[in-house]
Formats: structure tokens, sequence, C-alpha cells
């Protein structure tokens, strides 16, 4: 018989914290995108298209849910494509940060999942 033991896959508070990280950097990015002026909105853009692109790079390279991958990257460049033409438009001088930035941002993204959140609560 075999016995089943608590793991780190059973701790809530792993999620609640990444939760609050990236909750907390997505307002921050919303805010900066649409409530203030400058260079910084092109950083937050590329933030807020991050999450959209390191899903999809997650559900690809580690989950190899390919097809669902696909929506998520094409969906992440659209984004990424429109929000970077509103801040041309808005007259951001460095507008093309979000473009640049945004497969840094998911790269850095999808490292964090697997090497942090991967690690503490486990592979599917």
């Amino acid at each position: 018989m075999t016995t089943v033991t608590a793991s780190r896959r059973d701790t809530p508070a792993v999620a609640l914290a990444a939760v609050t990280a990236f909750g907390l950097l997505l307002g921050w990015a919303t805010y900066t995108l649409y409530g203030t002026q400058g260079d910084r909105r092109a950083v937050a853009g590329a933030a807020v298209t991050m999450v959209v692109l390191g899903e999809g790079l997650w559900l690809g390279l580690k989950l190899h849910y390919w097809g669902e991958a696909t929506v998520f990257l094409a969906v992440g460049a659209l984004l990424t494509a429109g929000l970077s033409a509103y801040l041309a438009r808005a007259g951001v001088r460095r507008w093309w940060l979000c473009a640049v930035l945004a497969p840094l941002f998911a790269g850095a993204f999808y490292l964090a999942e697997f090497f942090v959140l991967d690690r503490l609560i486990g592979a599917f």
C-alpha cells in the first residue's frame, strides 16, 4: 500500500505569491501604459504583452500543447503590434521598445515559470 504525503503541489501559498507578484506588475504596467506620459509607457506595454507571449511559450515548449501555444503566440504578437501602434500614435518617442522588449520579457516570464514555479509546484 502506498502512503500519500503532502507535497509542495498542495501548497496554495506558492500560487498566491506568484499571482500577487504578477498582479502587481500588471497593475503597474496598465497604469503606466494608460495613465502616464513618457517612454516608460513602451516598457509597460511590453510587460502587458509578456504574459500572453510567455504563456504561449510555456504551453508549447513545456506542455507541448502546440495548437493552444500557436493561438497565444499569435494573439500576443497582435497585441504587441497593436500596443506599439497605439504608442506611436500617442507620440511616445521610443514606441518601438514595446515590440523589442515584449519577446525578451516573454522569455524571462517563461524562465521564471520554468525555474521557479515548476520547481516549487511541480510539472504537469
